[in-house]
């Protein structure tokens, strides 16, 4: 874990529980950075601060970037909310802070990085099946029922991802 000891940067509970089960759920074959910052560009083509939650960093599966979002989660009429309060699609966020860190590496390698990038979401507190959350995007929601086996089910989402490549609508 980078850092070692969680720094209650964001005040987030839901990435703070995520930080504890991460440290014990995954062996030393990963390499987790919490609450990294690297410059991405918007749609403007402007030069941005970007913040990802969790980067995930394992020699067999590649990258994976993994949005949290804490809380009662809803996505009704097209909105996302987040205790009742409307927030930016978690899913467009994984998104883009994915390929901020795919065109860093770009340039970092004058090429296309060699292995996969991949991006997820988690709904920490949620303990509905991920279909019932987002029927789109099932495949790489994790929620709070995934917990208990989060290795198994980082490693299929990465794996999955391999040969997927989405696109910011």
């Amino acid at each position: 874990m980078i850092p070692p000891e969680y720094s209650d940067v964001n005040k987030s509970e839901a990435e703070k529980h995520l930080f504890y089960i991460l440290s014990k759920s995954l062996g030393d074959d990963w390499t987790i950075f919490h609450s990294y910052s690297i410059e991405g560009r918007n749609k403007s083509n402007k030069i941005i601060d970007v913040e990802i939650d969790f980067l995930l960093i394992n020699k067999e599966y590649g990258i994976l970037v993994l949005e949290v979002k804490g809380g009662q989660i809803k996505f009704e009429g097209g909105n996302w909310y987040q205790n009742s309060q409307p927030i930016k699609d978690p899913y467009k966020q994984a998104i883009g802070n994915k390929y901020s860190i795919k065109n860093y590496l770009k340039g970092f390698f004058n090429a296309e990085p060699p292995f996969a990038i991949g991006h997820s979401v988690c709904f920490p507190d949620s303990f509905l099946p991920a279909e019932e959350i987002s029927s789109t995007h099932k495949d790489i929601t994790l929620t709070g029922l995934n917990l208990t086996y989060l290795s198994e089910s980082l490693k299929n989402i990465m794996k999955d991802q391999k040969s997927i490549d989405y696109k910011i609508d």
